[in-house]
């Protein structure tokens, strides 16, 4: 008897030879290039930090970002470090600005742990790619940390952990200080810090992750200290609080976390001791910031930052007078998180984190709370912290945006939550609230404007004939609201001093301001520099004028075109007793300290 052949059983295709298959039972052959779901995403940050970026990427010669003070500092660091690279100079102290005391520079921003590895970077193409560079993989970097630390270590869902990277990368206090401070968008190496400190209380090689705990502190030591002691404020009150609500689990970690971090303090003190101490004990240090005006209003928590989504909709009147100090400009975000926080207060890491973002959140408020831009006067615990070391090196309006992975750590969570409930409804909504929230905050790209050239007289040397040995004088002084001079003596490859400058150094009262030393001189120009207004010349004047360029050790002063050419001219002119000559773009006095 035969059977019919459709009754047959026939073998899996995936058990024949390739040369048994048929045309039809081949599978079709396709390309398949498996890409690790973390390269995507990094590869995600990256786009979004040149998408915000591609203007300065785009005019790294011709543009600067507005209000661009701390852009001109940050490069003129940039070309500083590569130049003591290069010429193998202390880097820690220098006479180039505020010469000839100069200034401290572990005191300052000098971002060493970036300029000195990207040194090639800066000679070859100059410090604003240098510059645009570190924005952009700072941010794109800090981002996929913080996702990493989401996802692998709090076992986030993907999105969760994607979004919560993102807020950490590219929130409101990131886009601000992205205007000029580096120190602060570059945190790429904080988030894998916090993997060391998490690890470290089951590790069972404590001295080997204590060391790489000392090396990465030590490195961020030399990009920026502020935010690392900021972020270790934050690691320190959400440690206590986990502390209070999880007690045992916490005593658990600390007994086996006591040999890595002991290492790794060992470590960071064996590579960076010399530093701190030149800082704190070198010459032109200080030991506490002047804090006038460095508080948030409370209102600004409720209010969009200028570059973004939310701003584009309800624009509102800026409470904060710099624009890379938007710290608290969280929109409608923390109403969101206060309610997060309600739903999953069950959580011990929830609730350290309520009580971290709660303290920084009062801190950053100042002394006395502000409202609206009206003064309340009721006192906040600020007004008794800002003068304990060192928390009196803060600048505490950018404690609402050291607790950014914080809020970003609850986010993740309840985008988690509610990707993983079993609920539709509860899905919608919870989203919805979510995207209410956090589309408004989305960064659009940052604004320049054209950067003025530089003048003649530096880009064509001709200031050679003119420095022998002392400083050029620029009127008016390089400060906090005019560094431009900072850009040209870069330009001139550092080749001449400066009367003062923009940094930071004490004052009088040895108290860190970026107006330290005023002198007669310095104060007469800046006020003609800002009121346009020029007072009438005594000989006493003249001569307090001629002390100040002896105490300088100038030998010439130069007034590029600005806003008050003109005043500033007929001031000097009245100072020197005699007209200015016109060279490069710029008016030149020649001071002959001899003949003085």
């Amino acid at each position: 008897m035969t059977a019919d052949l459709a009754e047959l059983p026939v073998a899996p295709a995936s058990r024949l030879r390739p040369e048994q298959l048929t045309p039809e039972l081949r599978p079709e052959r396709r390309l398949r290039l498996r890409v690790p779901a973390p390269a995507i995403i990094a590869l995600v940050y990256l786009s979004a930090a040149l998408f915000l970026l591609w203007r300065v990427w785009q005019g790294l010669s011709s543009s600067v970002l507005p209000d661009n003070q701390d852009q001109v500092m940050m490069e003129w660091f940039f070309a500083y470090d590569a130049h003591v690279l290069t010429h193998l100079q202390n880097p820690f102290f220098t006479t180039l600005q505020n010469y000839p005391t100069g200034f401290n520079g572990m005191a300052n921003t000098l971002l060493l742990g970036l300029g000195i590895p990207l040194a090639p970077i800066t000679l070859a193409f100059g410090p604003t790619a240098t510059f645009a560079l570190t924005l952009t993989v700072g941010m794109a970097s800090t981002a996929f940390g913080w996702y990493w630390v989401f996802q692998r270590h709090l076992r986030l869902h993907q999105v969760a952990a994607l979004v919560g990277g993102a807020l950490c990368g590219f929130g409101p206090a990131i886009v601000s200080h992205a205007h000029g401070h580096v120190n602060f968008v570059f945190g790429a190496l904080l988030p894998w810090i916090a993997i060391r400190l998490i690890r470290a209380g089951a590790t069972t090689r404590p001295w080997r992750d204590g060391l790489y705990l000392g090396l990465l502190v030590s490195w961020q030591i030399f990009i920026g200290e502020e935010p690392l002691l900021l972020f270790a404020f934050g690691c320190a009150v959400f440690g206590l609080g986990l502390l209070g609500f999880d007690f045992k689990r916490t005593i658990t970690w600390a007994r086996g976390a006591v040999r890595p971090i002991f290492t790794g303090v060992a470590v960071t003190l064996a590579l960076t001791g010399m530093s701190i101490w030149w800082q704190f004990f070198g010459p032109q240090s200080y030991g506490t910031l002047d804090h006038t005006g460095t508080s948030n209003d409370l209102l600004e928590f409720v209010q969009f930052p200028e570059h973004s989504v939310g701003n584009l909709l309800w624009t509102t009147e800026r409470l904060s007078t710099n624009p890379t100090e938007l710290s608290a400009y969280y929109g409608l975000l923390l109403p969101v998180v206060v309610a997060a926080i309600v739903v999953m207060w069950g959580r011990p890491l929830v609730r350290a984190a309520a009580l971290a973002i709660g303290v920084m959140v009062v801190l950053s408020l100042g002394p006395t709370l502000d409202i609206a831009g009206h003064h309340t006067g009721i006192p906040l615990p600020w007004a008794a912290l800002r003068e304990i070391p060192p928390l009196s090196t803060i600048v505490e309006l950018r404690f609402a945006g050291a607790c950014l992975p914080l809020i970003a750590m609850l986010i993740a969570m309840a985008i988690d939550r509610i990707l993983r409930s079993e609920h539709r409804d509860v899905r919608i909504l919870g989203l919805g609230a979510l995207a209410v929230a956090l589309v408004p905050l989305v960064p659009t790209p940052l604004d320049v404007v054209p950067r003025p050239p530089v003048p003649g007289f530096i880009a064509h040397t001709m200031w050679q004939k003119y420095v022998h040995g002392g400083s050029v004088v620029f009127a008016p002084l390089p400060g906090h609201s005019y560094a431009e001079p900072l850009r040209w003596q870069a330009a001139a490859d550092f080749g001449f001093p400066m009367a003062s400058g923009y940094f930071v150094g004490p004052n009088v009262w040895g108290v860190g301001s970026h107006y330290p030393d005023p002198n007669f001189t310095s104060e007469l120009l800046k006020s003609v520099y800002e009121s346009g207004t020029v007072p009438s010349i005594t000989d006493a004047d003249r001569l307090e004028f001629i002390t100040d360029l002896q105490d300088w050790d100038a030998d010439v002063v130069v007034l590029p075109h600005t806003v008050r050419d003109r005043q500033m001219y007929d001031v000097l002119t009245a100072l020197f007793s005699q007209p200015g000559t016109y060279l490069g773009d710029v008016w030149v006095w020649q001071f002959d300290l001899k003949g003085a």
